[in-house]
């Protein structure tokens, strides 16, 4: 079960009189407790007086899964201080951890990478996931699609969102934000900002104020494509591009690549078999090829950055993916998952 342990430097014990015999059960109040369905994948942010823990939410297993939720705890005692749900954002006052009546919302998206955070703004800054099913979102909520796939950053003391900036508007193709905000002071044509520096799996950087969220390096909506929808579902008509990026171009038949004119050949073949208008081309029943794909462009290894030198170094990355959405009624008796 997934848990938070701190302990004491000098001995490794265990702190008693943090939590539960210095731990913190995190299933507490969620919607559902499927074993393996929900785990740390990254560290805790400490800052203003508080542990910040989020998790991931298992892609794809179940419409039904644990929330996305992120809680903060006292540092001394482990009492929950706050709790930011983004299927429910504005209800962060803290849920009585032993009321099972009190629950997070279903399957809420999820930061599952590196947080950052900026004491002196009194501000935490999360990279947010997306909503399971990724790849369909006939499920989600306002607040969800809002929230999904974005940087939002939460009040150190209250857990209320200040700003969010979202980097794909109703996302089908798990372009969850995953790497670690960089925070740094940025000289501009407007002085020097407070800036935050995050790459996404599309290949855009996007340079933001991070006291504000308003984009120091511009950020354009872009017509998208919108055809192969299945019913009920839709794609959002634009979607945001960053001044600053490394989003490769779209792919061709003559980029297929192997290694014998026969796998070249086998790899052209497929790719015509495929829907494929370019990047954000929606997921579809026939198949659909999603380039860059969801292994990103960028994904953990986030960016470092000369703030002197005006240098970036990163590690982008071009691997494409298919999507294949398949109807349910084909699939025999698979229960309500």
């Amino acid at each position: 079960m997934p848990s938070y342990m701190p302990s004491i430097q000098k001995t490794g014990q265990r702190c008693q009189d943090f939590g539960e015999d210095g731990a913190l059960d995190l299933m507490h109040n969620m919607p559902f407790q499927q074993a393996g369905y929900y785990y740390s994948t990254s560290a805790p942010v400490v800052a203003g007086g508080v542990i910040i823990v989020a998790g991931a939410v298992n892609d794809n297993y179940d419409v039904n899964s644990p929330s996305g939720v992120i809680r903060a705890y006292d540092v001394n005692t482990g009492e929950l201080m706050w709790n930011w749900d983004s299927g429910d954002p504005d209800n962060t006052a803290p849920f009585d951890v032993n009321d099972p009546t009190q629950v997070y919302r279903t399957s809420s998206p999820n930061s599952w990478s590196t947080a950052s955070a900026d004491e002196e703004l009194g501000l935490a800054y999360f990279p947010m996931g997306n909503r399971t099913p990724d790849q369909l979102g006939s499920y989600r909520n306002a607040a969800e699609e809002k929230y999904a796939t974005s940087v939002v950053a939460l009040d150190l003391k209250t857990g209320e969102a200040r700003w969010v900036q979202q980097f794909v508007h109703h996302d089908l193709w798990d372009m969850d934000t995953p790497a670690q905000p960089t925070l740094l002071d940025l000289n501009t044509a407007d002085g020097v900002q407070p800036a935050l520096v995050i790459p996404t799996k599309q290949g855009d950087v996007y340079v933001l104020n991070r006291a504000t969220g308003e984009p120091i390096v511009p950020i354009k909506e872009r017509d998208a494509p919108q055809g192969y929808l299945i019913a009920g579902e839709h794609a959002s008509p634009t979607q945001p591009y960053s001044g600053l990026s490394f989003a490769p171009e779209k792919l061709t038949e003559k980029d297929m690549w192997g290694a014998s004119l026969i796998d070249q050949m086998m790899c052209r073949i497929e790719f015509n078999k495929l829907n494929y208008d370019g990047r954000y081309t929606p997921p579809s029943t026939n198949g659909t090829l999603v380039y860059p794909g969801n292994f990103g462009t960028f994904n953990w290894g986030g960016l470092a950055v000369d703030p002197e030198n005006g240098v970036m170094f990163g590690m982008p990355t071009y691997l494409a993916f298919t999507s294949k959405l398949i109807p349910k009624d084909t699939l025999g008796d698979v229960g309500d998952q």
